[in-house]
């Protein structure tokens, strides 16, 4: 004889059974997260696996207060790999997790103080310059954005030669596989003033649009030092880039790229009577 159907009130036992079990799976798995991202146990758990994850003995610091969810700051930070090396008195980070599976790091504010940053010296041979081989491929592995970005305090060398003491940096970035964005970036430094606001996006055949402004420092007291206002936009098969200023009387200079890979045509127009090269050379 053929099986005989459960019975209606054993099925809806069942169902009722699996019904309870899935809502005590999710109850207990958001229970874990919110303890992951909400508790500095959860917090200490998930650092120790990013720093497991890293070079050993690469990343450190003194203390840490906050939560994952955000915001996060950081004490006596080090990070040291491949002769990069990286230290900061206090790091401030206030993630958007939402994006984080999606490849994406975004973080509603990077604020950083009193920081040293020394870079290695590539002493490996290079290729002859090729076109338009040799420009950079902004490689990356995945894309981080900061809306809020805030620097007091910045020393940077290349194996322990200064390079730049940077007093502050406002503004906002973007990086991504093939873009780089700069977003009201304002720098100020021993070597001047600089604000920067542009992108460029080598997977779109380089197209890039930038305004910038440069303040120098004179090169010797008595006279004021020289100020530049640099405006590019286009890609490889048009592209222009025009840098006007006072140094230490007015000047333009305007670079003009037609032909795309294959056949480049450069032009190059310069109206500079007084110009001073010295004051346009960074001490």
């Amino acid at each position: 004889k053929d099986a005989m159907p459960p019975k209606p009130r054993r099925r809806s036992r069942w169902l009722w059974r699996i019904g309870i079990g899935g809502f005590a799976l999710v109850v207990v798995a958001g229970a874990l997260i919110a303890w992951l991202l909400l508790t500095a146990g959860g917090r200490d758990t998930l650092l120790g696996r990013v720093v497991r994850l890293l070079p050993a003995g690469s990343l450190t610091w003194q203390r840490a207060e906050g939560v994952v969810y955000g915001p996060l700051t950081f004490y006596g930070l080090h990070y040291h790999h491949a002769g990069v090396d990286l230290r900061a008195a206090r790091v401030k980070l206030d993630p958007s997790l939402r994006q984080l599976f999606g490849r994406r790091l975004r973080l509603i504010e990077l604020d950083m103080d009193d920081a040293t940053l020394d870079l290695p010296i590539d002493r490996t041979p290079q290729p002859l310059p090729s076109w338009p081989g040799s420009l950079p491929k902004f490689a990356m592995p995945f894309s981080i954005s900061a809306d809020v970005v805030r620097v007091r305090g910045m020393r940077v060398s290349r194996e322990g030669t200064p390079i730049i003491d940077v007093h502050s940096i406002d503004g906002g970035l973007k990086l991504a596989p093939g873009l780089v964005a700069l977003e009201h970036v304002a720098i100020d430094s021993d070597r001047g003033r600089f604000d920067i606001d542009g992108h460029i996006d080598a997977g779109d055949n380089y197209r890039a649009l930038l305004n910038a402004t440069a303040q120098l420092p004179p090169p010797h007291a008595g006279i004021a030092g020289a100020n530049l206002h640099v405006v590019a936009g286009g890609d490889l098969d048009h592209f222009v880039l025009s840098v006007r200023g006072d140094a230490p009387a007015p000047f333009a200079t305007a670079l003009r790229l037609d032909g795309g890979r294959t056949t480049p045509r450069w032009s190059l127009k310069i109206n500079a009577p007084k110009l001073d090269p010295a004051m346009l050379v960074l001490p």
